[in-house]
C-alpha cells in the first residue's frame, strides 16, 4: 500500500515517517506534497479530498489555538465531509508538543531534567517556545545555536531549527512514550497501524 504525506514542514514529515517505521513499515510514502505552512495546504484541501477517493493520503496540521477544539477544524476545513481515502489528523497544539512527550530522549539530548517538561504537553500554551526555551537551558553550544533564534533576531526560530528537529527526530524521539503522553498522537499512531 502506498500514501502521500501532506504536511506543514519537515519535522511534521519526519514524525510521521518514523511512526510509519514503527507500526506499518509495508506501508510505501509516494511523495510529501507540500512543506509550505498550513494556509497552502488549506488552500488545497478540497483537492486532497477528491484526490483521496483515488488514494490514500494523510493529511496532517497543527491545531495551533488551544481554545479550537479538532472537531471544529474538521468542520471547518471538509463541511461535506472526508473522502474514504483521506486521513486528516491534528497535532494538539502543534507538532512540537509530540516531540516534548518524548521527555526521556528529549532531556538526553539537551541534557536538562526531564522535570522541566509537564506531562501535560497538550496543555501548554506554546509549545515550540517552551521547546526554544529548552534548547536555551542546553549546555550544548551547537544545539543551542541551531535552535534558539540568535538575540536581537525578529526571526522566531534558530536558523536549523528543522534540520535540528528532523535529525532529533530520526536517532532518539520514543514513539511510545511521546504516544503515552500525547493523545492526538496516539490517534495517528493507531490510525497508520489500522492501514492496510
Amino acid at each position: 500500500m502506498t500514501i502521500l504525506l501532506a504536511v506543514e514542514d519537515a519535522p511534521t514529515e519526519q514524525i510521521v515517517r518514523k511512526c510509519l517505521s514503527i507500526v506499518n513499515p509495508n506501508i510505501e510514502i509516494t511523495g510529501v506534497l507540500t512543506k509550505r505552512g498550513i494556509s497552502h495546504l488549506y488552500t488545497r484541501r478540497n483537492e486532497l479530498n477528491t484526490s483521496a477517493r483515488q488514494m490514500q493520503i494523510l493529511l496532517l496540521i497543527d491545531l495551533d489555538n488551544p481554545n479550537i477544539c479538532p472537531p471544529q477544524i474538521r468542520a471547518r476545513w471538509f463541511p461535506r465531509g472526508l473522502s474514504t481515502g483521506l486521513m486528516f489528523r491534528i497535532a494538539v497544539v502543534e507538532v512540537e508538543a509530540w516531540l516534548l512527550a518524548s521527555r526521556t530522549e528529549l532531556a538526553r539530548y539537551f541534557r536538562v531534567s526531564a522535570a522541566l517538561i509537564p506531562l501535560g504537553v497538550e496543555q501548554i500554551g506554546d509549545p515550540k517556545q517552551h521547546l526554544i526555551n529548552l534548547a536555551r537551558r542546553s549546555p550544548d553550544r551547537e544545539k543551542r545555536s541551531d535552535i534558539v533564534p540568535e538575540n536581537g533576531s525578529t526571526a522566531k526560530i534558530g536558523r536549523n531549527y528543522n534540520g535540528r528537529l528532523a535529525a532529533f527526530i530520526s536517532n532518539d524521539w520514543n514513539m511510545h512514550e511521546a504516544a503515552a503522553n500525547s493523545p492526538s498522537l496516539l490517534k495517528l499512531v493507531n490510525s497508520l497501524s489500522q492501514l492496510r
